[in-house]
């Protein structure tokens, strides 16, 4: 969740370019997202296994919609 910029890793869009906040927020965040939806993977699949095409599709176009989203309001602030 704390890498500096680069090319391989991390939301890589441009307004997480413009700015080293930016960038640290939007990965920290969406770090944070994507831990919490492992752990609900997990639940899923082993309660529910049937429904964990859906909950990963959804879970991973949330995820990115929030992540462009939460950077674009940094970067207009």
């Amino acid at each position: 969740m704390d890498m500096p910029r680069n090319l391989g890793w991390g939301v890589r869009i441009s307004w997480t370019f413009k700015s080293p906040v930016v960038w640290h927020k939007t990965n920290w965040l969406v770090g944070l997202l994507l831990l919490l939806a492992s752990y609900g993977m997990v639940a899923i699949g082993w309660l529910w296994p049937v429904a964990f095409p859906w909950y990963l599709l959804i879970s991973v176009i949330g995820i990115l919609l929030l992540a462009v989203g939460y950077a674009w309001y940094l970067n207009h602030q």
